[in-house]
């Protein structure tokens, strides 16, 4: 499905993070990024970084199994086959290649009697459409998989994450919880903080992610709940105080109080910002800068810190070489790095700091790195889609946009790349599909259907894009 984010076309009034009585900031011109390049480790380093990720996981996610999971020979190959494309999946997030196959050993593992807790986690966690299909069924199914990791001996990230990951889906607005389910919420958020020291304490690049993303669905909840600073204030009472997570609590402060930044100067325009707004923003972004350039100091190679800190720049605008600087340590620290790269071309849209000429040479820049394992490439496809994606942009205009040649070129570029590396994958041969769709080549379209033999994805198109996709299934007589 389309995911446009809200932002875009130069509006009148641009949502900057600076205070707009620059009028260099004003006309959007304050911080032009001139260096476009993607900057990648040495290929031997590189690869070091992957293999270091793989092993974790396979240390955290698979081996576990054969020491403390619940084994049998009825369910053992199914569950194990789950586990491997879990290693996997989690490897390269940003393919999403795996997750068919992964929810499908599973269940075929639950079918055979499998009550392992993390194959109930996968299964729950990966189900094609339990949330939007049936909320109630879905939480209760993700609600028996966490409670049976927290009772486990899995490792802790994993038993925290299980549990975190039903807390903030319960909570989320879109499902308007009670209070009676807010509550709920908070307390297994309470109950994922008194683990979170014991994930922060590991170290490693990969242990450290798994960590940040456990602290990030725990201010998450608290913030679906409306108790964002006391859900801070909770963790870093156990993080501060622990010399062995040091760094950690350093990254989180930062990345906390650049969404608290936010939440002093508002959400709307710039022109609609108080003063008191705009100094509390300017405040909180100090703090946050404070705390990462601690860390980068403790751990120079902290691919998360220096990621955070291109979200502080952004905000404090303080030039181009800075932007670039942390940029590029970003990226050198993990060659991989997906965030950094969406993050620098946020900054180069018309709005912030660059143009739409340099956003989409940009994208181009990030297709040639030939990175598909990092998925570096789909920052292109992010560029038209973010180009486009603000509400002065009516549905026609971005129908004509998407049909110009030169879009669906770009959108061909990146998918059909994606589609060569995994060639057999049903979702990348959904996503190219998708973008046939969107771009009107219609004979893509119908070469893709009649490939999947009307397999469309809900994990990919949007319902009334397959109701559109098998109504011409029929009419080409694809069965």
């Amino acid at each position: 499905m389309l995911w446009f984010v809200a932002i875009g076309k130069q509006p009148a009034a641009s949502p900057l993070a600076v205070n707009p009585s620059n009028a260099s900031v004003r006309s959007g011109q304050a911080h032009q990024v001139a260096d476009l390049a993607v900057p990648q480790p040495a290929p031997a380093e590189l690869q070091r970084q992957r293999n270091a990720k793989f092993d974790y996981l396979k240390k955290t996610v698979r081996d576990p199994y054969d020491q403390v999971g619940k084994r049998n020979p009825k369910w053992d190959a199914e569950a194990r086959a789950a586990l491997d494309d879990a290693v996997l999946h989690w490897c390269h997030s940003h393919e999403h290649v795996y997750e068919d196959s992964l929810w499908s050993h599973a269940k075929n593992a639950i079918d055979a009697g499998c009550d392992d807790p993390m194959i109930l986690y996968l299964f729950a966690r990966f189900h094609p459409g339990p949330f939007q299909q049936n909320f109630a069924d879905g939480i209760q199914r993700f609600e028996r998989a966490a409670d049976a990791m927290i009772a486990s001996k899995y490792p802790v990230a994993r038993r925290a994450i299980a549990l975190i990951k039903v807390a903030s889906h319960a909570s989320h607005p879109s499902h308007n919880p009670s209070d009676k389910a807010k509550k709920d919420a908070l307390a297994r958020a309470e109950r994922a903080i008194d683990l979170l020291p014991g994930a922060a304490r590991i170290r490693g690049a990969a242990a450290q992610h798994d960590a940040f993303s456990l602290y990030l669905e725990i201010i998450g909840t608290y913030e679906n709940c409306g108790q964002s600073k006391a859900g801070f204030d909770r963790m870093a009472g156990k993080l501060d105080k622990d010399p062995e997570c040091r760094v950690f609590y350093l990254l989180v402060k930062g990345a906390f109080y650049i969404n608290y930044a936010w939440e002093a100067r508002g959400r709307g325009w710039a022109k609609d910002v108080t003063p008191a707004g705009w100094e509390g923003m300017r405040q909180r972004l100090a703090v946050a800068a404070v705390a990462l350039e601690e860390a980068w100091r403790l751990d120079p190679n902290n691919a998360l810190v220096a990621t955070q800190m291109l979200s502080v720049e952004l905000g404090q605008n303080q030039g181009r070489e800075r932007f670039d600087l942390w940029f590029r340590r970003a990226m050198l620290a993990d060659g991989d790095n997906f965030d950094a790269c969406a993050k620098k071309l946020y900054c180069l849209l018309p709005q912030w700091h660059g143009s739409r000429e340099e956003a989409l040479a940009f994208g181009q820049q990030c297709l040639a790195t030939g990175n598909w394992k990092g998925q570096l490439p789909q920052i292109l496809v992010q560029a038209h889609l973010q180009l486009t994606g603000d509400s002065t942009w009516t549905a026609a205009e971005r129908a004509v946009y998407f049909r110009q040649p030169e879009v669906w070129r770009d959108c061909q570029s990146v998918w059909g790349g994606c589609l060569k590396q995994h060639p057999d994958s049903v979702v990348m041969q959904n996503h190219y599909l998708l973008w046939a769709l969107e771009c009107g080549q219609d004979a893509e379209v119908d070469r893709m259907l009649k490939l999947l033999k009307g397999n469309v994805s809900p994990r990919v198109l949007s319902s009334p894009a397959i109701a559109k996709l098998q109504e011409r299934s029929k009419q080409l007589q694809i069965k």
